[in-house]
């Protein structure tokens, strides 16, 4: 799955399939392959004695595993009754998410304008637009602070 995804080089994919099917499971493999650390815990190394770390002598692993920032993000727990408790649950899971770069707030890759939008959404003072575009936001900061592109995984979008 890796190694095919790697090599359409599509800018979205959608994995659409039945309840109890492994979508979680996969988007959490891809998230540990691309990434260099999940939750602060290294993933170097997790896939050395796999076949994507044996496919092309290698290739996969020393050009792709860990070299990417990620962003993901599960809407599983975001259940309400009404569009309030539905944004208050969404953004609470930006924040969240956001909670993992706080570090693009000492970036000096980052401009005068997106810092202050990222205080914005980090101080809970966006308004729906802001909000709207907040993971837009935090993929470009990723994006000019790493020089690499962004992973955005996003799983259980169909709870809302």
């Amino acid at each position: 799955m890796i190694a095919e995804l790697l090599r359409k080089g599509d800018k979205v994919t959608l994995i659409t399939r039945p309840r109890r099917w492994g979508k979680t499971l996969n988007i959490s493999m891809l998230q540990h392959f691309f990434a260099s650390d999940v939750n602060g815990i290294t993933t170097a190394g997790l896939f050395d004695d796999l076949a994507i770390g044996k496919l092309d002598d290698g290739k996969y692993l020393k050009n792709h595993q860990g070299k990417y920032p990620v962003i993901m993000l599960s809407f599983k727990n975001v259940n309400a009754d009404d569009f309030e408790g539905a944004y208050n649950a969404v953004y609470n899971l930006i924040l969240k998410v956001y909670s993992s770069y706080t570090y693009l707030l000492n970036s000096d890759k980052i401009n005068a304008i997106q810092l202050g939008q990222l205080h914005v959404i980090l101080g809970k003072q966006a308004n729906q637009q802001e909000l709207e575009a907040a993971l837009e936001l935090l993929s470009q900061c990723l994006y000019q602070h790493h020089g690499q592109r962004v992973y955005i995984l996003i799983d259980e979008y169909d709870t809302l």
